[in-house]
């Protein structure tokens, strides 16, 4: 379902929901009859391994099975968007704080790319992932390179376990592209004819280059900074458009190329200032903004 979903998302092709729908439905209906009236879905199959999370830090899967059956359901609601304001203020807390207590991420397969996809694009703050990932003791994907593994493996922990190629933590290649690269879909107009490019300055980096592949062709979001002084090279598909995201506190900050003002530039038009970024609306082609404004590394 969740591939039917994103494969949507990626083409804006309706094909794929159409012909899987009856059996989604039909799975969902199944499921319901094991839910809880407090939201939890229970085993199915009389087994205790179904649905909840698996291959935590700390292995939970083999001990408090309700405990974790509840962790993993409390993230569901945030995967299908139903959370309210003080929820979300809730997740925001709780990671913040779960950074500073326990600085890893403290989930596994299932449960990984519903937090990371909650994160990264529904409150776009991949700010809070940036700490966990630049550490290189276990648990995390640091300490996998530190030990040398080439392939991502079943089990944060690595020793004394032999699956050592899996598909439980390669949800966290959605950070690069759409947290610091910030290149995601519309949420208005998907099949990327329409997208979004809104990079992320997180902590001490200083550079990155990301790209996304499109029915249109390749989409680049690449930046750099020193100091207070931003560049950004955005390549925007023939036939396409995208809203950019340029970090800056005020318009007249953002230039492009040959230091003209944005704001004049061929295909350029400005929209509005959202926040800690002003916006654009950018056809085809390729442009290289710069900033003078942009936030400090730290």
């Amino acid at each position: 379902m969740t591939l039917t979903w994103e494969f949507y998302r990626a083409y804006g092709d309706t094909r794929k929901p159409e012909q899987g729908y009856g059996l989604m439905k039909k799975w969902l209906d199944y499921l319901h009859r094991y839910v809880l009236d407090e939201g939890i879905l229970m085993p199915y199959t009389g087994a205790s391994r179904f649905l909840g999370d698996w291959a935590t830090p700390h292995g939970s899967e083999y001990g408090n099975i309700h405990r974790w059956e509840t962790a993993f359901n409390g993230l569901s609601p945030v995967y299908r968007d139903h959370v309210g304001t003080r929820t979300q203020g809730r997740i925001h807390q709780f990671c913040q704080r779960d950074n500073k207590k326990k600085p890893y991420l403290d989930t596994g397969s299932p449960g990984l790319p519903i937090l990371l996809k909650y994160i990264i694009e529904d409150v776009e703050r991949p700010d809070l992932l940036y700490a966990c990932l630049v550490r290189t003791e276990q648990p995390g994907y640091g300490y996998f390179l530190n030990e040398g593994q080439t392939t991502r493996p079943e089990y944060w922990q690595i020793m004394g376990h032999d699956s050592k190629i899996h598909t439980c933590y390669t949800s966290i290649a959605g950070y690069f592209t759409r947290g610091i690269g910030g290149i995601m879909s519309d949420p208005e107009k998907y099949g990327m004819k329409h997208f979004i490019i809104k990079p992320h300055l997180v902590g001490d980096l200083t550079f990155a280059n990301t790209t996304s592949g499109s029915t249109y062709g390749s989409i680049k979001s690449h930046w750099s900074r020193s100091g207070s002084a931003g560049e950004f090279h955005i390549e925007i598909p023939v036939n396409t458009m995208a809203r950019v995201y340029i970090p800056a506190k005020d318009v007249n900050d953002v230039l492009e190329a040959a230091g003209r003002p944005a704001t004049g530039a061929e295909g350029v038009t400005y929209l509005e200032k959202d926040g800690v970024n002003v916006v654009f609306r950018v056809d085809s082609g390729a442009y290289d903004f710069s900033s003078s404004s942009v936030p400090l590394a730290n």
